[in-house]
């Protein structure tokens, strides 16, 4: 089991592991929330992607979820 990194929110982008591990979501599910434009995906290499830190803070704040840090 991956878990949350500390001081999460000081890096500018998440690995998607991270991701799922910060989110308690899928990857499946992150990758279709980056389709709708709810989470920014960004390249860091011809195949992978990563997820801003920003986009996942708004995700959160959006919905009432306090994010700590």
């Amino acid at each position: 089991m991956h878990t949350v990194p500390q001081s999460w929110r000081s890096r500018p982008v998440q690995s998607i592991q991270d991701g799922v591990s910060i989110t308690t979501m899928s990857r499946a599910h992150l990758y279709r929330l980056a389709k709708k434009g709810e989470l920014e995906l960004v390249k860091i290499g011809e195949r992978k992607s990563a997820i801003t830190t920003a986009s996942i803070v708004r995700f959160f704040e959006k919905r009432g979820i306090p994010v700590e840090g």
